[in-house]
């Protein structure tokens, strides 16, 4: 579903450029727009089509400029390919920011799998003919991603991700990971296999991208104080154990990612691609000395 708040052909008086937000309804989805819609058009994306309206609304009765809202499902390969043709000509779109994703306690792992890896696989890859010199994309993964074991089988279901055999790959090594576990323990294994696969992506399609003069990075969160990070400590083992390897550790709130989604959009992190920008607070280095010292 698409919501418009000025013609898409955007012949209006405001011609900055744009950031293009997805999961924008989430904790960080929603202070990356309020962050970057102070200098730039923002087009939005959600799943949930009733909250992106009302999200949108509320931006543009702030007065920030919402070029416009769509909804679509980012695992639905078709309904990507759709909203980048709805995107402004080349040149226009000079950010994006992509915080849409699903935890352990929203779903199974076939959907986070499907959402968190390969939705964000279609959407980096139908991005491309949109790629220009200056242009930005910031993936959020999560330090879930540092704790996956090395293992070549997990590699090459992952490289498998536009093969019909995806689901039935990924699974089995997701199995091999969990051999003891439930359907819970599962969805968790398969969000730290999802975010990790996120960091590899992006890492190894860096060089493609700065070809076209543009940069792609990933943002891997800590424990962050949105609605989905406090369910997941309240109601996530792992999640309430990993929080409590630094408990004098504040947590994070959404505004901290998106001022450092800002500053590697920004020129004075020219420099800084294909890369993964670990915001933890010292987590995953305090696991790796605990793991280290066990």
């Amino acid at each position: 579903m698409i919501k418009s708040y000025t013609p898409l052909n955007l012949n209006g008086t405001d011609q900055r450029p744009i950031t293009l937000i997805t999961g924008a309804c989430g904790g960080m989805g929603k202070a990356c727009s309020r962050l970057f819609g102070q200098y730039r058009r923002l087009f939005l994306c959600d799943v949930n089509s009733e909250r992106l309206n009302a999200f949108g609304d509320e931006l543009c009765a702030e007065g920030y400029t919402v070029v416009a809202a769509v909804s679509l499902d980012i695992g639905d390969n078709r309904a990507v390919a759709e909203l980048v043709s709805l995107l402004p000509g080349p040149g226009q779109v000079v950010n994006l920011i992509h915080t849409a994703g699903l935890s352990p306690t929203l779903a199974g792992w076939d959907a986070i799998m499907r959402t968190n890896y390969a939705g964000t696989c279609y959407l980096l890859d139908a991005m491309a003919p949109m790629l220009h010199k200056d242009f930005v994309a910031v993936c959020i993964a999560s330090v879930a991603g540092h704790m996956v074991p090395a293992s070549s089988a997990l590699d090459r279901a992952l490289d498998g991700v536009a093969s019909p055999d995806f689901d039935a790959g990924i699974a089995a090594v997701l199995r091999e990971l969990t051999p003891d576990g439930d359907d819970f323990q599962l969805a968790g294994t398969s969000y730290n296999t999802s975010k990790y696969g996120v960091i590899r992506h992006c890492e190894r399609l860096a060089s493609a991208w700065l070809r076209k003069g543009a940069r792609l990075v990933t943002i891997s969160p800590g424990i962050i104080a949105t609605p989905m990070g406090r369910k997941e400590v309240t109601s996530n083992p792992q999640a309430d154990s990993l929080a409590a390897v630094a408990p004098e550790i504040p947590q994070a709130t959404a505004m901290d990612i998106a001022r450092v989604a800002e500053f590697l959009c920004s020129p004075q992190a020219r420099f800084i691609t294909g890369t993964d920008l670990r915001v933890d607070g010292g987590i995953v280095a305090r696991v790796r000395q605990l793991t280290a010292g066990a």
